[in-house]
């Protein structure tokens, strides 16, 4: 009975090994490096890699021949050239530039009548057509606009317009709006305490 239980302690310890060196907490790989015979055996086990077989190294393959050095060289005395003019192209063009008077660009500066076409143009507009134009333009040009236009269409443009973006329009048009200096320069009307 104790051979037995003896027999069955030393396999349930082996198993315990056995477990952890396959998972890999135990360094079984290290111990078939050092030892040849116990890689063998480590190995016929599954618990250690079997040494990779050395691979055939291929010789070098020879410089390139003197052909295609020479078509090389030609190309790189090629695009060396090529560079040496773009530089050349690129300091004439600069140089240009600094010698030609400035010209506005196309779309800096409208003409000054423009203004007056595109209000005769949203005039001639319905006020539905125009909100759905004035929903897709930023609010200080819509406004620009508006105040422009004759203030029976740009009523009619108002009621058409969602009404919050109306009344966002209406503030930014009354903080636009100049006051009256004579209304803000008049004094208030004094009171007469008795």
């Amino acid at each position: 009975m104790k051979v037995v239980l003896g027999i069955v302690g030393l396999l349930a310890v082996l198993g315990v090994a056995y477990g952890l060196a396959f998972a890999g907490i135990i360094p079984t790989q290290k111990w078939a490096a050092k030892s040849p015979a116990l890689g063998k055996a480590l190995t016929a086990l599954h618990l250690a890699k079997p040494k990779p077989k050395a691979a055939v190294v291929a010789a070098a393959p020879p410089s390139a021949p003197a052909p295609e050095q020479a078509t090389l060289d030609a190309e790189k005395q090629q695009i060396a050239a090529e560079r040496a003019q773009l530089d050349k192209d690129k300091a004439a063009l600069e140089a240009q530039q600094q010698q030609a008077p400035a010209v506005p660009a196309p779309d800096a500066a409208p003409p000054p009548d423009s203004g007056a076409k595109l209000i005769a143009l949203y005039a001639a507009m319905s006020p539905d057509d125009l909100a759905r134009i004035f929903a897709k333009l930023p609010d200080p040009m819509v406004v620009k606009t508006l105040m422009q236009m004759d203030e029976k269409k740009a009523g009619k443009v108002f009621a058409a317009l969602p009404p919050d973006r109306a009344a966002r329009l209406s503030e930014l048009m009354e903080s636009r709006t100049p006051t009256h200096p004579a209304s803000a320069a008049a004094p208030a009307p004094a009171t007469v305490l008795q």
